[in-house]
């Protein structure tokens, strides 16, 4: 592992990175009292760090004995398998093989994909890689959230892995055009915050310090203005911020951040963090020259870091020990350490760590005046280097090579899904245009039939109009007809036999014998006027000759008696109605006060006729009786079918508001032909 580029990778890695009992401590910047004091309280922490990886361990296997359903089960062995990929691979790698046997659905399937990239990092970036690309293929059929989420994560991870072979051009642009849209679509602003974080880490390892700055204070920005920050990766933040501060030689702005950071780890609960914070400090102090100070954390962090299992953190505080020993003046002290470090074969293995070495050495041995000494370091160096840049070309060829292979793959793929894209829009467009056709086919269809419908239903309406009009007009001159012979026969009998009567009377008056004689006269005047009377209600010559107001009127007096009161009121009533139309608003009248008088038992009738324009209002209301509106007997009986023929035949419409024991209310609007 090459330890000596200033920054930690294990950030965001995983779902792990954020863990931890409840230890609640606080690490003053102050000089520590003893070294004994230092180390007992590294114990404590680390011990505490165990139990609550433990604790966590322990709560994961019972979620998973206790899970309900499929669903459950397998989320329980996606953690297991999270919570062993930095500590046991194979274990890690095993849980996941429990879910394979026994697999989901497809959303689970991509997770199974996402977690086995984690089991695979520590030993295998290649196959990870390929595993986190293999999570994003199946996790970009859905359109969630927490899809958004996971594919944001298997991006950041494919990163890492990009960063680790030397590729961090690959890991920027990653960030920028994979990891951060998709964040931002997750709306997900603790991982956008993850983002500027790493890429002010990565700023940091090719020394663009100002955009380092910049990044890191922007992921600090979205963390503050969280509800609930994640405190432990705050600290992270801080810490890298003071770290780039340093190396920029600002002391004062690296201090505040350092706080800053020992503030969020105090409520963090994630030791795991403390290492990099110690690291930070101690480089703080050596830059004030307060080089015990320094050692003082740099002996914490690294006893915490070895404790906790973090080799990583260990070996570069080693590292940064040598920095101490060197700017102090002691080589020897400082060669020994370097020495020790290049016997390891972890840290020899790493190409780039034997360059820092070999340089380092070379400086120390001419410090020390051992010249030949150096001078071997500074061909180990130049070997060393050479042979670095011929593989990064060979490397970098292949690289473009398998990137170029890839592409042409990919635009395959694509030229292939473009194809069955177009038929499957061809079939589909067909399908529609035949679907449509039938609609439509349809639709004209019932239109059609709708129309003829309503075209046979207004015939049929017609020729009922047409022959209720004719019986009404038959209706009229049979009327007309019986009219003038009772006027002009059975009238003139009477008439005639009222004068004989009327004769006899007169001679019989000179006898003193009136009295049966005048009795039969008076019955004969009151048969005469009967009949006159009738005669008018079927020929009502007085519509004609007076108008309708006068007739209506006339009617109403006539209906009256001594127990029943029938008035009429008119309201803008038009000289100009037609003939046939007075006719038919007398015979509507006559029909309705008629049938008050006979059925509602009323004591006072009220007729109201008015007039707008072309269209006439008639209504009839009575005090009497009433009836049930809801039986039926309105459609036939109480003489109303005739005047809803007559109504019906004058384009008019008729409303009937009745009620036992309330009264009847009826209204009717017809057209009124007006005179030209």
């Amino acid at each position: 592992m090459n330890f000596f580029s200033g920054y930690s990778l294990n950030f965001l890695q995983q779902e792990h990175i954020h863990r931890g009992e409840n230890v609640i401590f606080r690490w003053s910047l102050a000089i520590f009292e003893t070294m004994r004091l230092a180390f007992l309280f590294l114990l404590i922490l680390s011990a505490e760090y165990l139990r609550a990886q433990q604790q966590i361990a322990d709560s994961l296997e019972q979620a998973l004995q206790h899970a309900g359903s499929d669903t459950a089960k397998a989320m329980a062995l996606f953690k297991l398998s999270d919570f062993w990929s930095d500590k046991d691979s194979l274990k890690s790698a095993s849980f996941l093989d429990v879910y394979a046997k026994n697999r989901v659905n497809e959303w689970y399937n991509a997770l199974e994909k996402f977690y086995r990239g984690g089991a695979l990092f520590s030993f295998d970036i290649y196959a990870s890689q390929q595993a986190y690309m293999e999570a994003e293929k199946l996790l970009s059929a859905f359109e969630t959230k927490d899809a958004y989420r996971y594919r944001a994560r298997a991006w950041h991870n494919f990163g890492i892995g990009e960063q680790l072979q030397d590729r961090e051009k690959e890991f920027v642009e990653i960030l920028l055009s994979k990891y951060l849209p998709l964040v931002r679509k997750a709306g997900d602003a603790s991982l956008e915050s993850s983002a500027y974080t790493s890429l002010g880490l990565v700023m940091m390892n090719f020394a663009d310090y100002t955009r380092a700055v910049s990044y890191l204070k922007r992921a600090a920005t979205i963390q503050d203005s969280l509800n609930y920050p994640n405190k432990a990766l705050v600290s992270n933040i801080y810490t890298t911020l003071a770290k780039t501060y340093l190396f920029q030689g600002d002391s004062a702005s690296a201090k505040p951040a350092l706080i800053k950071a020992n503030q969020f780890l105090a409520v963090a609960n994630d030791s795991s963090y403390y290492p990099d914070y110690y690291l930070a400090a101690s480089r703080y102090h050596s830059f004030a020259a307060n080089r015990d100070q320094a050692k003082v954390y740099l002996d914490s962090g690294q006893a915490l870091a070895e404790r906790l299992g973090m080799q990583y953190e260990a070996y570069t505080m080693e590292f940064e020990r040598y920095r101490l020993l060197r700017d102090a003046g002691d080589y020897a002290a400082a060669k020994r350490i370097l020495l020790a470090m290049l016997n390891r074969s972890d840290i020899r293995s790493v190409s780039k760590n034997r360059i820092q070495i070999y340089m380092a050495m070379a400086t120390l041995d001419s410090s020390l005046g051992n010249m030949k000494a150096a001078f071997n370091w500074v061909n180990l160096y130049a070997e060393l280097n050479d042979s670095l840049s011929l593989i990064k070309s060979r490397t970098d060829l292949a690289y473009m090579e398998a990137r170029y292979k890839t592409a042409e793959q990919e635009n395959q793929l694509l030229t292939l899904r473009n194809s069955n894209e177009r038929k499957t829009f061809y079939i589909r467009l067909i399908i529609a245009i035949v679907i449509a056709i039938v609609l439509f086919s349809l639709y004209y269809y019932l239109q059609r039939r709708r129309k003829y419908q309503q075209a046979a239903l207004l015939i049929q309406k017609q020729r009922q109009l047409e022959i209720t009009k004719a019986q009404l007009e038959g209706e009229e001159t049979e009327r007309n007809r019986l009219a003038r012979d009772l006027h002009d026969g059975l009238g003139g009998m009477l008439s005639g036999i009222k004068l004989n009567l009327s004769e006899l009377i007169h001679v019989r008056q000179a006898e003193r014998e009136p009295s049966a004689l005048a009795i039969i006269s008076r019955r004969v005047d009151q048969s005469v006027d009967e009949l006159r009377r009738i005669a008018r209600n079927l020929a009502p010559e007085s519509i004609l000759q007076y108008g309708i107001i006068n007739s209506i009127e006339s009617l109403c007096h006539r209906m009256k008696s001594d127990t029943l009161n029938i008035s009429a009121q008119f309201i803008d009533i038009s000289d100009q109605l037609s003939s046939k139309a007075k006719v038919d608003i007398f015979r509507i009248v006559q029909e309705l006060v008629v049938n008050a008088v006979k059925h509602s038992k009323a004591s006072e009738i009220l007729v109201q006729c008015s007039q707008s324009t072309d269209r006439f209002y008639i209504t009839v209301e009575d005090n009497g009786c009433g009836f049930n509106t809801t039986t039926g007997v309105i459609k036939d009986g109480f003489g109303l079918h005739s005047v809803r023929k007559r109504v019906e035949l004058l384009n008019g419409s008729m409303q009937l508001d009745s009620q036992a024991g309330q009264g009847t209310v009826i209204n009717i609007e017809i057209d009124a032909e007006q005179n030209g």
